[in-house]
Protein backbone atom coordinates (compact mmCIF):
# COMPACT_ATOMS: atom_id res chain seq x y z
CA UNK A 1 0.00 0.00 0.00
CA UNK A 2 2.82 2.34 0.90
CA UNK A 3 4.61 2.20 -2.42
CA UNK A 4 1.31 2.59 -4.28
CA UNK A 5 0.55 5.71 -2.23
CA UNK A 6 3.99 7.06 -3.06
CA UNK A 7 3.37 6.59 -6.78
CA UNK A 8 -0.04 8.21 -6.50
CA UNK A 9 1.48 11.26 -4.80
CA UNK A 10 4.08 11.56 -7.57
CA UNK A 11 1.28 12.25 -10.06
CA UNK A 12 0.10 15.59 -8.53
CA UNK A 13 3.76 16.48 -7.95
CA UNK A 14 4.40 16.07 -11.68
CA UNK A 15 1.28 18.11 -12.51
CA UNK A 16 2.49 20.84 -10.14
CA UNK A 17 5.90 20.89 -11.83
CA UNK A 18 4.41 21.33 -15.31
CA UNK A 19 1.87 23.90 -14.17
CA UNK A 20 4.14 26.11 -12.05
CA UNK A 21 7.17 26.00 -14.35
CA UNK A 22 4.92 27.03 -17.25
CA UNK A 23 3.39 29.90 -15.26
CA UNK A 24 6.82 31.11 -14.16
CA UNK A 25 8.13 30.97 -17.73
CA UNK A 26 5.07 32.57 -19.34
CA UNK A 27 4.05 35.21 -16.80
CA UNK A 28 7.19 35.61 -14.63
CA UNK A 29 5.18 34.88 -11.48
CA UNK A 30 3.64 32.01 -9.54
CA UNK A 31 0.05 32.64 -8.34
CA UNK A 32 -0.66 31.97 -4.66
CA UNK A 33 -3.88 30.15 -5.56
CA UNK A 34 -1.94 27.40 -7.35
CA UNK A 35 0.54 27.06 -4.50
CA UNK A 36 -2.32 26.68 -1.99
CA UNK A 37 -3.94 23.90 -4.05
CA UNK A 38 -0.72 21.86 -4.19
CA UNK A 39 -0.05 22.50 -0.50
CA UNK A 40 -3.53 21.17 0.32
CA UNK A 41 -2.79 18.02 -1.69
CA UNK A 42 0.46 17.54 0.23
CA UNK A 43 -1.32 17.94 3.58
CA UNK A 44 -3.89 15.38 2.44
CA UNK A 45 -0.98 13.06 1.63
CA UNK A 46 0.21 13.35 5.23
CA UNK A 47 -3.26 12.61 6.57
CA UNK A 48 -3.94 9.48 4.45
CA UNK A 49 -1.60 7.16 6.44
CA UNK A 50 -3.22 8.29 9.68
CA UNK A 51 -6.64 7.49 8.25
CA UNK A 52 -5.51 4.08 7.04
CA UNK A 53 -4.15 3.27 10.49
CA UNK A 54 -7.40 4.41 12.11
CA UNK A 55 -9.41 2.04 9.93
CA UNK A 56 -7.13 -0.88 10.69
CA UNK A 57 -4.94 -1.05 7.58
CA UNK A 58 -1.28 -1.92 8.15
CA UNK A 59 1.45 -0.26 6.11
CA UNK A 60 5.07 0.79 6.46
CA UNK A 61 4.97 3.99 4.44
CA UNK A 62 5.26 6.66 5.51
CA UNK A 63 6.52 5.76 8.98
CA UNK A 64 4.33 7.16 11.71
CA UNK A 65 5.40 8.78 14.97
CA UNK A 66 8.83 10.44 14.64
CA UNK A 67 8.32 10.97 10.89
CA UNK A 68 5.82 13.78 11.44
CA UNK A 69 7.97 15.52 14.02
CA UNK A 70 11.06 15.26 11.80
CA UNK A 71 9.09 16.60 8.84
CA UNK A 72 7.84 19.54 10.89
CA UNK A 73 11.37 20.44 11.99
CA UNK A 74 12.60 20.15 8.39
CA UNK A 75 9.84 22.42 7.08
CA UNK A 76 10.62 25.00 9.77
CA UNK A 77 14.31 25.03 8.76
CA UNK A 78 13.38 25.26 5.06
CA UNK A 79 10.94 28.10 5.73
CA UNK A 80 13.52 30.11 7.68
CA UNK A 81 16.13 29.57 4.92
CA UNK A 82 13.66 30.47 2.18
CA UNK A 83 12.51 33.65 3.90
CA UNK A 84 16.15 34.59 4.42
CA UNK A 85 16.85 34.13 0.70
CA UNK A 86 13.90 36.39 -0.05
CA UNK A 87 14.88 39.03 2.51
CA UNK A 88 18.41 39.43 1.16
CA UNK A 89 17.06 39.73 -2.39
CA UNK A 90 18.31 36.45 -3.88
CA UNK A 91 14.83 35.05 -4.48
CA UNK A 92 11.55 36.72 -5.39
CA UNK A 93 8.59 35.91 -3.17
CA UNK A 94 7.14 33.35 -5.60
CA UNK A 95 10.32 31.25 -5.71
CA UNK A 96 10.63 31.44 -1.93
CA UNK A 97 7.09 30.12 -1.46
CA UNK A 98 7.65 27.40 -4.07
CA UNK A 99 10.75 26.22 -2.17
CA UNK A 100 8.67 25.93 1.01
CA UNK A 101 5.95 24.02 -0.86
CA UNK A 102 8.41 21.49 -2.26
CA UNK A 103 10.08 21.19 1.14
CA UNK A 104 6.71 19.87 2.34
CA UNK A 105 6.45 17.45 -0.59
CA UNK A 106 9.95 15.91 -0.40
CA UNK A 107 9.40 13.99 2.89
CA UNK A 108 6.21 12.52 1.42
CA UNK A 109 8.13 11.17 -1.55
CA UNK A 110 11.13 10.01 0.53
CA UNK A 111 10.03 9.55 4.16
CA UNK A 112 13.11 7.46 5.03
CA UNK A 113 15.56 10.11 3.83
CA UNK A 114 18.81 10.03 5.85
CA UNK A 115 18.84 13.83 5.65
CA UNK A 116 15.78 14.32 7.84
CA UNK A 117 15.32 16.53 9.76
CA UNK A 118 18.16 19.04 9.84
CA UNK A 119 20.19 18.46 6.67
CA UNK A 120 17.42 18.00 4.13
CA UNK A 121 16.74 21.72 3.61
CA UNK A 122 20.46 22.47 3.09
CA UNK A 123 20.83 19.60 0.62
CA UNK A 124 17.73 20.82 -1.22
CA UNK A 125 19.18 24.34 -1.47
CA UNK A 126 22.48 23.00 -2.79
CA UNK A 127 20.70 20.81 -5.33
CA UNK A 128 18.83 23.88 -6.57
CA UNK A 129 21.71 26.32 -6.80
CA UNK A 130 24.64 24.14 -7.89
CA UNK A 131 23.03 22.84 -11.12
CA UNK A 132 21.66 26.34 -11.84
CA UNK A 133 25.12 27.84 -11.26
CA UNK A 134 26.69 25.22 -13.54
CA UNK A 135 24.19 26.14 -16.25
CA UNK A 136 24.98 29.86 -15.88
CA UNK A 137 28.71 29.08 -16.00
CA UNK A 138 28.28 27.13 -19.24
CA UNK A 139 26.27 30.01 -20.71
CA UNK A 140 29.01 32.39 -19.61
CA UNK A 141 31.67 30.35 -21.34
CA UNK A 142 29.56 30.31 -24.50
CA UNK A 143 29.05 34.07 -24.25
CA UNK A 144 32.81 34.67 -23.98
CA UNK A 145 33.47 32.46 -26.97
CA UNK A 146 30.65 33.75 -29.16
CA UNK A 147 30.85 37.48 -28.46
CA UNK A 148 34.47 37.95 -27.36
CA UNK A 149 36.56 35.35 -29.14
CA UNK A 150 34.74 34.02 -32.20
CA UNK A 151 35.12 37.21 -34.24
CA UNK A 152 38.88 37.24 -33.73
CA UNK A 153 39.17 33.51 -34.43
CA UNK A 154 37.20 33.86 -37.67
CA UNK A 155 39.35 36.86 -38.68
CA UNK A 156 42.58 34.90 -38.15
CA UNK A 157 41.17 31.93 -40.04
CA UNK A 158 40.37 34.06 -43.07
CA UNK A 159 43.77 35.77 -42.91
CA UNK A 160 45.63 32.49 -43.20
CA UNK A 161 48.34 31.08 -40.99
CA UNK A 162 51.20 32.33 -43.19
CA UNK A 163 50.30 35.96 -42.43
CA UNK A 164 49.96 35.49 -38.67
CA UNK A 165 53.59 36.34 -37.73
CA UNK A 166 53.45 39.63 -39.64
CA UNK A 167 50.05 40.49 -38.15
CA UNK A 168 51.16 39.74 -34.58
CA UNK A 169 54.35 41.80 -34.95
CA UNK A 170 52.43 44.78 -36.29
CA UNK A 171 49.81 44.56 -33.58
CA UNK A 172 52.30 44.19 -30.72
CA UNK A 173 52.81 47.92 -30.31
CA UNK A 174 49.06 48.49 -30.38
CA UNK A 175 48.52 45.79 -27.75
CA UNK A 176 51.12 47.34 -25.46
CA UNK A 177 49.53 50.73 -25.95
CA UNK A 178 46.05 49.48 -25.09
CA UNK A 179 47.25 47.61 -21.99
CA UNK A 180 49.10 50.71 -20.75
CA UNK A 181 46.00 52.75 -21.57
CA UNK A 182 43.83 50.41 -19.52
CA UNK A 183 46.27 50.66 -16.62
CA UNK A 184 46.33 54.45 -16.86
CA UNK A 185 42.53 54.55 -16.91
CA UNK A 186 42.36 52.39 -13.79
CA UNK A 187 44.86 54.65 -11.97
CA UNK A 188 42.83 57.70 -12.96
CA UNK A 189 39.64 56.15 -11.61
CA UNK A 190 41.37 55.36 -8.32
CA UNK A 191 42.78 58.91 -8.13
CA UNK A 192 39.29 60.35 -8.60
CA UNK A 193 37.88 58.05 -5.92
CA UNK A 194 40.56 57.68 -3.22
CA UNK A 195 37.99 56.30 -0.78
CA UNK A 196 37.43 53.34 -3.10
CA UNK A 197 40.86 51.86 -2.30
CA UNK A 198 40.36 52.40 1.43
CA UNK A 199 36.93 50.82 1.20
CA UNK A 200 38.29 47.86 -0.74
CA UNK A 201 40.99 47.27 1.89
CA UNK A 202 38.47 47.41 4.74
CA UNK A 203 36.14 45.15 2.78
CA UNK A 204 38.97 42.66 2.26
CA UNK A 205 39.87 42.67 5.97
CA UNK A 206 36.21 42.14 6.85
CA UNK A 207 35.90 39.22 4.46
CA UNK A 208 39.12 37.55 5.62
CA UNK A 209 38.03 37.79 9.27
CA UNK A 210 34.59 36.40 8.43
CA UNK A 211 36.13 33.59 6.44
CA UNK A 212 38.65 32.75 9.16
CA UNK A 213 35.84 32.65 11.73
CA UNK A 214 33.77 30.33 9.53
CA UNK A 215 36.77 28.09 8.85
CA UNK A 216 37.69 27.93 12.55
CA UNK A 217 34.30 27.35 14.13
CA UNK A 218 32.43 25.56 11.34
CA UNK A 219 34.86 23.67 9.12
CA UNK A 220 36.96 22.56 12.10
CA UNK A 221 33.92 21.09 13.90
CA UNK A 222 32.12 19.49 10.96
CA UNK A 223 33.42 16.70 8.76
CA UNK A 224 34.25 18.72 5.66
CA UNK A 225 37.41 16.86 4.68
CA UNK A 226 35.72 15.85 1.43
CA UNK A 227 35.16 19.51 0.54
CA UNK A 228 38.17 21.53 -0.72
CA UNK A 229 38.84 24.32 1.77
CA UNK A 230 38.89 27.10 -0.84
CA UNK A 231 35.58 25.86 -2.28
CA UNK A 232 34.07 26.14 1.18
CA UNK A 233 35.72 29.57 1.31
CA UNK A 234 34.08 30.65 -1.93
CA UNK A 235 30.68 29.58 -0.58
CA UNK A 236 31.31 31.61 2.59
CA UNK A 237 32.38 34.59 0.46
CA UNK A 238 29.14 34.52 -1.54
CA UNK A 239 27.08 34.28 1.64
CA UNK A 240 28.89 37.10 3.45
CA UNK A 241 28.82 39.25 0.31
CA UNK A 242 25.03 38.83 0.02
CA UNK A 243 24.47 39.65 3.71
CA UNK A 244 26.81 42.65 3.61
CA UNK A 245 25.14 44.10 0.52
CA UNK A 246 21.79 43.81 2.30
CA UNK A 247 22.50 45.13 5.79
CA UNK A 248 25.40 47.50 4.98
CA UNK A 249 29.06 47.57 6.02
CA UNK A 250 28.59 48.98 9.53
CA UNK A 251 25.96 46.42 10.49
CA UNK A 252 28.13 43.70 8.93
CA UNK A 253 31.09 44.74 11.12
CA UNK A 254 28.89 44.57 14.23
CA UNK A 255 27.56 41.16 13.22
CA UNK A 256 31.08 39.93 12.49
CA UNK A 257 32.38 41.11 15.87
CA UNK A 258 29.48 39.32 17.60
CA UNK A 259 30.18 36.12 15.64
CA UNK A 260 33.89 36.13 16.52
CA UNK A 261 33.10 36.84 20.19
CA UNK A 262 30.57 34.00 20.24
CA UNK A 263 33.17 31.73 18.67
CA UNK A 264 35.73 32.48 21.35
CA UNK A 265 33.15 31.85 24.07
CA UNK A 266 32.87 28.23 22.91
CA UNK A 267 36.49 27.97 21.71
CA UNK A 268 38.39 24.71 21.94
CA UNK A 269 42.11 24.41 22.75
CA UNK A 270 44.11 25.37 19.67
CA UNK A 271 41.42 27.59 18.17
CA UNK A 272 43.62 30.70 18.52
CA UNK A 273 46.48 29.44 16.32
CA UNK A 274 43.94 27.83 13.98
CA UNK A 275 42.17 31.18 13.57
CA UNK A 276 45.46 32.88 12.62
CA UNK A 277 46.29 30.07 10.16
CA UNK A 278 42.84 30.34 8.58
CA UNK A 279 43.14 34.12 8.35
CA UNK A 280 46.47 33.74 6.50
CA UNK A 281 44.85 31.35 4.02
CA UNK A 282 41.97 33.75 3.53
CA UNK A 283 44.34 36.71 3.07
CA UNK A 284 45.98 34.90 0.13
CA UNK A 285 42.60 33.75 -1.16
CA UNK A 286 41.08 37.25 -1.16
CA UNK A 287 44.24 38.91 -2.53
CA UNK A 288 44.30 36.59 -5.53
CA UNK A 289 40.51 36.84 -5.79
CA UNK A 290 40.97 40.55 -6.37
CA UNK A 291 43.73 39.89 -8.91
CA UNK A 292 41.40 37.53 -10.77
CA UNK A 293 38.58 40.08 -10.82
CA UNK A 294 40.87 42.88 -11.97
CA UNK A 295 42.26 40.64 -14.71
CA UNK A 296 38.76 40.11 -16.09
CA UNK A 297 38.19 43.87 -16.21
CA UNK A 298 41.36 44.33 -18.27
CA UNK A 299 40.84 41.30 -20.48
CA UNK A 300 37.24 42.16 -21.31
CA UNK A 301 37.94 45.79 -22.13
CA UNK A 302 41.45 46.04 -23.55
CA UNK A 303 41.98 43.62 -26.39
CA UNK A 304 40.26 40.64 -27.96
CA UNK A 305 43.64 39.17 -28.65
CA UNK A 306 44.45 39.30 -24.97
CA UNK A 307 41.22 37.40 -24.36
CA UNK A 308 42.63 34.30 -26.05
CA UNK A 309 45.42 34.18 -23.47
CA UNK A 310 42.91 34.86 -20.70
CA UNK A 311 40.67 32.02 -21.89
CA UNK A 312 43.53 29.53 -21.89
CA UNK A 313 44.74 30.63 -18.45
CA UNK A 314 41.26 30.47 -16.95
CA UNK A 315 40.61 26.97 -18.26
CA UNK A 316 44.05 25.93 -17.02
CA UNK A 317 43.41 27.40 -13.58
CA UNK A 318 40.03 25.74 -13.13
CA UNK A 319 40.50 22.40 -14.90
CA UNK A 320 44.17 21.61 -14.20
CA UNK A 321 45.26 24.26 -11.76
CA UNK A 322 48.57 25.68 -10.58
CA UNK A 323 48.17 23.35 -7.60
CA UNK A 324 48.97 20.33 -9.78
CA UNK A 325 52.32 21.81 -10.83
CA UNK A 326 53.20 23.27 -7.44
CA UNK A 327 52.31 20.07 -5.60
CA UNK A 328 54.54 18.11 -8.01
CA UNK A 329 57.50 20.08 -6.67
CA UNK A 330 56.26 19.91 -3.08
CA UNK A 331 55.30 23.57 -2.78
CA UNK A 332 51.64 23.17 -1.94
CA UNK A 333 49.34 21.05 0.21
CA UNK A 334 45.52 21.02 0.26
CA UNK A 335 45.60 23.46 3.17
CA UNK A 336 48.59 25.49 1.94
CA UNK A 337 48.49 29.16 1.07
CA UNK A 338 49.49 28.55 -2.55
CA UNK A 339 46.52 26.23 -2.91
CA UNK A 340 44.22 28.92 -1.53
CA UNK A 341 45.86 31.57 -3.74
CA UNK A 342 45.34 29.46 -6.88
CA UNK A 343 41.69 28.88 -6.05
CA UNK A 344 41.26 32.54 -5.16
CA UNK A 345 42.47 33.64 -8.59
CA UNK A 346 40.21 31.13 -10.32
CA UNK A 347 37.15 32.06 -8.25
CA UNK A 348 37.81 35.76 -8.82
CA UNK A 349 37.98 35.18 -12.58
CA UNK A 350 34.71 33.29 -12.61
CA UNK A 351 32.93 35.64 -10.20
CA UNK A 352 33.44 38.76 -12.30
CA UNK A 353 33.18 36.92 -15.60
CA UNK A 354 29.72 35.63 -14.68
CA UNK A 355 28.78 39.08 -13.37
CA UNK A 356 29.89 40.63 -16.67
CA UNK A 357 27.86 38.08 -18.62
CA UNK A 358 24.74 38.72 -16.54
CA UNK A 359 25.28 42.46 -16.99
CA UNK A 360 25.39 42.20 -20.78
CA UNK A 361 22.77 39.45 -21.17
CA UNK A 362 19.89 41.88 -21.71
CA UNK A 363 17.15 42.54 -24.22
CA UNK A 364 16.00 46.00 -25.34
CA UNK A 365 12.23 46.52 -25.41
CA UNK A 366 10.05 49.39 -26.46
CA UNK A 367 8.24 51.03 -23.51
CA UNK A 368 4.88 49.66 -24.71
CA UNK A 369 6.35 46.12 -24.62
CA UNK A 370 7.12 46.35 -20.93
CA UNK A 371 4.98 44.43 -18.47
CA UNK A 372 5.08 43.73 -14.71
CA UNK A 373 7.74 41.43 -13.27
CA UNK A 374 10.40 42.17 -15.88
CA UNK A 375 13.75 42.91 -14.22
CA UNK A 376 15.38 46.21 -15.26
CA UNK A 377 19.03 46.00 -16.31
CA UNK A 378 21.69 47.97 -14.43
CA UNK A 379 21.98 50.45 -17.32
CA UNK A 380 18.25 51.18 -17.02
CA UNK A 381 18.46 51.70 -13.27
CA UNK A 382 21.43 54.05 -13.68
CA UNK A 383 19.47 56.11 -16.17
CA UNK A 384 16.53 56.26 -13.76
CA UNK A 385 18.83 57.39 -10.94
CA UNK A 386 19.69 60.49 -12.96
CA UNK A 387 16.12 61.66 -12.39
CA UNK A 388 16.34 61.93 -8.61
CA UNK A 389 12.70 62.83 -8.03
CA UNK A 390 11.36 59.98 -10.17
CA UNK A 391 13.87 57.53 -8.68
CA UNK A 392 13.00 58.47 -5.12
CA UNK A 393 9.26 58.15 -5.71
CA UNK A 394 9.15 54.89 -7.69
CA UNK A 395 12.52 53.11 -7.69
CA UNK A 396 14.10 53.81 -4.31
CA UNK A 397 13.60 50.09 -3.75
CA UNK A 398 14.11 47.48 -6.48
CA UNK A 399 12.50 44.11 -5.93
CA UNK A 400 13.90 40.72 -7.00
CA UNK A 401 10.40 39.98 -8.36
CA UNK A 402 11.01 42.66 -11.02
CA UNK A 403 8.78 45.60 -11.90
CA UNK A 404 5.74 45.84 -9.69
CA UNK A 405 2.55 47.01 -11.46
CA UNK A 406 2.85 50.60 -10.19
CA UNK A 407 6.54 50.74 -11.23
CA UNK A 408 5.70 49.35 -14.65
CA UNK A 409 3.06 52.03 -15.28
CA UNK A 410 5.29 54.81 -13.96
CA UNK A 411 8.25 53.65 -16.09
CA UNK A 412 6.17 53.58 -19.28
CA UNK A 413 4.94 57.13 -18.64
CA UNK A 414 8.45 58.33 -17.75
CA UNK A 415 9.87 56.87 -20.98
CA UNK A 416 7.18 58.63 -22.98
CA UNK A 417 7.83 61.97 -21.28
CA UNK A 418 11.61 61.68 -21.79
CA UNK A 419 11.39 60.32 -25.35
CA UNK A 420 13.19 57.07 -24.44
CA UNK A 421 12.82 54.60 -27.29
CA UNK A 422 14.03 51.38 -25.66
CA UNK A 423 14.49 50.00 -22.16
CA UNK A 424 17.08 47.34 -21.26
CA UNK A 425 15.76 44.45 -19.17
CA UNK A 426 17.55 41.34 -18.00
CA UNK A 427 17.07 37.99 -19.66
CA UNK A 428 16.03 36.36 -16.42
CA UNK A 429 16.06 32.61 -16.03
CA UNK A 430 12.71 31.21 -14.76
CA UNK A 431 13.87 29.66 -11.50
CA UNK A 432 10.86 27.43 -10.82
CA UNK A 433 12.40 24.82 -13.13
CA UNK A 434 15.61 24.71 -11.08
CA UNK A 435 13.69 24.46 -7.79
CA UNK A 436 11.75 21.46 -9.11
CA UNK A 437 14.97 20.00 -10.53
CA UNK A 438 16.58 20.40 -7.11
CA UNK A 439 13.67 18.57 -5.49
CA UNK A 440 13.96 15.67 -7.95
CA UNK A 441 17.73 15.46 -7.42
CA UNK A 442 17.24 15.47 -3.64
CA UNK A 443 14.72 12.62 -3.79
CA UNK A 444 16.79 10.52 -6.21
CA UNK A 445 20.27 11.07 -4.73
CA UNK A 446 19.08 11.34 -1.12
CA UNK A 447 22.02 13.70 -0.65
CA UNK A 448 23.46 16.85 -2.23
CA UNK A 449 25.16 16.88 -5.63
CA UNK A 450 28.41 18.36 -4.35
CA UNK A 451 28.96 15.58 -1.82
CA UNK A 452 28.09 12.91 -4.36
CA UNK A 453 30.40 14.49 -6.94
CA UNK A 454 33.38 14.84 -4.61
CA UNK A 455 32.95 11.66 -2.55
CA UNK A 456 31.34 9.46 -5.18
CA UNK A 457 28.25 8.86 -3.05
CA UNK A 458 26.29 10.26 -0.15
CA UNK A 459 25.42 8.54 3.07
CA UNK A 460 22.01 7.52 1.86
Amino acid sequence: MGMELRYYLAIPALVAAIDLVYLDYKFKRIPNSHLIVYLAIAIAGFLVPLGLTYFGYTHSWPPLGAFYLKTLMHVIVATVASIGMWRIGIWPAGDSKLFILLSVWIPLLDPFSPLLPWRLALAFLMNVFIPAAAYILIKTMWWVWKFKLWGRADFLKQMGITKWPTYFRESQAKLTETVLGGWAKARKEHAEKPDAIRGAILSGIQMTLAGAAASTWIAARVDLNWLPGPLFGFAVFLGVDAVRSTIGDIAAWVLLAAAIFAGYVVALPGDGPLFFKCWTQWAFFMSMFGVGMYSVRIFLNVSERFLVLFWILMMFAMMIGPRAILSHFGYVAPSGIFHWAAWGAGCGLLYLLVASFLEEDVVHLKPEQLHPFLVPASSTLKKIEEDEEFHEEYFSRVYPDGLLPYQHEALQLWCKENDIKTVAVKKTMPFAFWIFAGAVITVLLRWDVLTVFLKGSGNG
